[in-house]
């Protein structure tokens, strides 16, 4: 398994607007790169060709014990229906994925993180 180094920086813009999501969390004494603890659904649709059509989902939960660190577990779920081929729709899992971050760095302009991620192979043949 190849282990990509990855560095993520947060540079805001020079004019960036302030949103209501953000406002809240700096009256609330929360940075904006602070991580938090949360479990997260996200979902989409996609429309293939000859009208299939696949719905990949994914469950992650992330775990912040405190606001510079952050562990994340990441479950894929999708679901694919062959549409006018005449077979029934199916479930299947992806491969389940951990994540560790940490936020050393964080200055008024420029926030540096550092990490680890890996992924196991959860994923159903379907």
């Amino acid at each position: 398994m190849t282990l990509p180094p990855v560095v993520c920086f947060a540079v805001p813009g020079r004019a960036q607007e302030i949103g209501p999501g953000i406002s809240e969390n700096l009256a609330a004494g929360r940075a904006p790169t602070d991580f938090r603890s949360r479990v997260r659904l996200r979902t989409g649709y996609l429309d293939l060709s000859g009208g299939t059509w696949l719905v990949p989902s994914s469950l992650a939960g992330t775990w912040a014990p405190v606001s510079s660190v952050a562990l994340r577990l990441r479950l894929p779920v999708n679901y694919a229906d062959p549409g006018n081929s005449g077979g029934s729709g199916q479930f299947g899992l992806g491969d389940l994925s951990t994540r560790a971050l940490w936020r050393f760095l964080d200055t008024t302009h420029v926030s540096a993180f550092a990490g680890v991620e890996f992924a196991f192979p959860t994923a159903s043949d379907r």
